[in-house]
C-alpha cells in the first residue's frame, strides 16, 4: 500500500521512493521475452535464469530492496514473479481467464510451453493473421536499457510507467462488489501520499475512505491496540519468569514499560 500510493502525483515521489514497485513491470517484461523465444520447453528454468540476471543488474546498480540479493547467485525461494503474482492479478495487469479467474503462475508456464512456434503471417495491411493470446494487458514497452545488459537498470519509474500504474490502481475494486472502488483506488484518487510513519487509520486515510472502509480501519486500529497490549504483557511475563522463576538477573525494561503501553492503547 505504501509503495503503491507513492505513484500518486508523479512529482517528488517519483524518483527512488517506490522501491520494488517496478517489479510489476519487470515480471511481464520477462515473460514477454520468454514468450518470443523459440525454445520454450523449460519455462520455469528460463524465468529463473532471467530473474537471476535481473537481480544481478539491480544489485550492481546499487539498488535497495532487490529480491534475491542474499542468495545470489543461487535462486531465491520467492522469486519476483511469484512475490508479485497476486498483485499482478489484483491490479489487472495479468489477464484473467475466460471464467474471470486469475491464472496461476504454473498455468501460465504450461501455456507458454505448449504454445507452438508460428511464422509471423501477415495480411496485406501487415497485420498478424494469427495472434497468440496475451498473458498481460497492454503494459508499457520496456525502456531501451532493458535489453542492454551493459546499461544501468534500476527501480526508477518513467513518467509513462507511473501513469500506467496509477490507472491500474484506480481500477482496483473492493472484493465481492460490483464497481465499488477499493481503499487503494480511493487513496490514489485523492492523492494521499503514504509514508512509513503515517498510520493506515490516520485522519488522511479515513478522509479518503468510504463508510465501510472507515469501519474496517477502526477495527484494524482496535486489533492493533489489542496486539500491542498483548505483546507488552507477554514481554513483561517473560522478564518476570526469567527473573523470579529461573533466578537469572534480568532488567525490568518490559515490566516498567507495560503501564505506558496499556495507558497508550487502552482506549482503543
Amino acid at each position: 500500500m505504501v509503495e503503491c500510493s507513492r505513484v500518486l502525483d508523479g512529482h517528488s515521489c517519483r524518483v527512488t521512493r517506490c522501491v520494488g514497485l517496478r517489479y510489476v513491470l519487470f515480471a511481464p517484461w520477462l515473460y514477454e521475452r520468454i514468450a518470443h523465444h523459440p525454445e520454450r520447453h523449460r519455462i520455469s528454468d528460463a524465468i529463473e535464469k532471467q530473474e537471476l540476471e535481473l537481480t544481478r543488474r539491480l544489485r550492481d546498480a546499487g539498488q535497495t530492496g532487490v529480491i534475491g540479493t542474499r542468495s545470489y547467485p543461487k535462486p531465491t525461494a520467492q522469486p519476483p514473479s511469484l512475490t508479485y503474482w497476486s498483485a499482478l492479478g489484483t491490479w489487472r495487469i495479468l489477464r484473467p481467464t475466460a471464467t474471470g479467474s486469475i491464472p496461476s503462475r504454473q498455468a501460465v508456464h504450461r501455456a507458454l510451453a505448449r504454445r507452438p512456434v508460428r511464422q509471423q503471417l501477415q495480411d496485406d495491411d501487415r497485420q498478424l493473421l494469427i495472434e497468440d493470446e496475451l498473458i498481460f494487458c497492454s503494459i508499457p514497452k520496456p525502456p531501451f536499457e532493458w535489453n542492454d545488459s551493459t546499461r544501468r537498470l534500476d527501480f526508477r519509474l518513467e513518467s509513462f510507467e507511473e501513469r500506467f500504474l496509477r490507472n491500474c490502481f484506480l481500477s482496483v475494486e473492493r472484493p465481492n462488489t460490483e464497481g465499488t472502488p477499493s481503499l487503494l483506488a480511493r487513496l490514489v484518487e485523492h492523492r494521499v501520499e503514504m509514508t512509513d510513519r503515517l498510520e493506515l487509520w490516520s485522519s488522511k486515510v479515513r478522509a479518503a475512505a468510504d463508510q465501510a472502509d472507515r469501519e474496517a480501519l477502526l477495527r484494524a486500529r482496535q486489533a492493533a491496540a489489542l496486539s500491542a497490549i498483548g505483546r507488552g504483557v507477554y514481554a513483561a511475563l517473560v522478564e518476570e519468569i526469567r527473573d523470579k522463576h529461573d533466578g537469572i538477573s534480568t532488567c525490568d525494561v518490559q515490566r516498567s514499560n507495560l503501564a505506558t503501553v496499556v495507558e497508550k492503547f487502552a482506549a482503543d
